[in-house]
Order: structure tokens, then sequence, then C-alpha cells
């Protein structure tokens, strides 16, 4: 049952995301990640939006944190290393923040290469629990070299 409202909950925080990256408030909000000045210079309530998205985003934390705590049945901080943290990160950094869909699609890829790395460590009988922080870096220098070569493109056509 936790595995059908974790869905749907993910289901429900993306359509909620993309309504609000679509409405007013989303643009308010693009708008001062883009252009700050300019943003606050037409008047855009900077530290009013900031706090409710920061508020909102810790609500949907807060639930999942809870949803999982009740599917465990202990919190256990052992669980929750700093490489998962660095993980999730990368999962990020490599789908793209500014989309519904670009976490999730992060993730994907980030679960899909740890999968991958468990079969071939299974077939190569290696172990590969010690190689998890090597791909998450990995992960994180790819979607640092990407996202600078794209900064780099962008700002070549804007001359």
């Amino acid at each position: 049952a936790y595995w059908e409202i974790a869905v749907v909950l993910v289901v429900a925080g993306a359509l909620a995301f993309a309504a609000l990256a679509g409405g007013r408030a989303g643009a308010a909000l693009a708008g001062l990640r883009e252009r700050p000045a300019a943003a606050l210079a037409l008047g855009v309530p900077a530290l009013r939006l900031r706090t409710a998205a920061f508020a909102v985003a810790g609500a949907y934390a807060g639930l999942a944190g809870g949803l999982a705590v009740q599917l465990d049945g202990i919190a256990d901080p052992v669980a929750y290393r700093p490489f998962l943290s660095f993980t999730l990160f990368a999962a990020v950094l490599l789908g793209g923040a500014r989309s519904a869909t670009g976490a999730v699609a992060g993730t994907a890829v980030v679960a899909v290469v740890f999968w991958v790395a468990d079969q071939l460590g299974e077939y190569a009988d290696v172990a590969t629990g010690r190689l998890d922080a090597l791909f998450g870096v990995d992960l994180l220098l790819e979607a640092l070299l990407d996202a600078r070569a794209i900064r780099l493109v962008q700002t070549v056509r804007a001359k």
C-alpha cells in the first residue's frame, strides 16, 4: 500500500509543480532565478515567494520522510548517510531541476546506472559496494561538465 501512496504523491507533486511553473508564481520564481534585479524592479515579492517555495518543498519532503519511517518502522540514521544526499544531488543535476520530470528522469538514470553496476559486479563476482561512491562522483562530474558545456554554448549563441 505504501508504494501506491508514494506513486500518487509523486504524480501529485509533479502535477502541482507543473501547474505552479506555468502560472504567475512560477513565472515570478523563474524571473527571480534568471534575472533577480529585473524581477525585483518589477515588484516581484522575492522573500515571500522564496519562503513559500521553501515551505512547500519542506512539507513535501517531511511527508516523504514520514512515509519512509512508517514503511521502515523506525527512523534509522544509518540508512541516510551523506552518500545518499550526494547521489540524489547528482540525480537532480543530471536530470535538471527546471522541469517537473527532470529530477525524476535523473533519478531513473542514476537507478539504472547502479542496477547495471550491480549486475556487472554479480556477473564478474565482484563486490560493488565500494564502487557506489565512485559512480556517484562520476555522475556528479558528468552533470557538472554537461552544465558547464550548456552554459558555454548559451554564451556563444548570445554573442
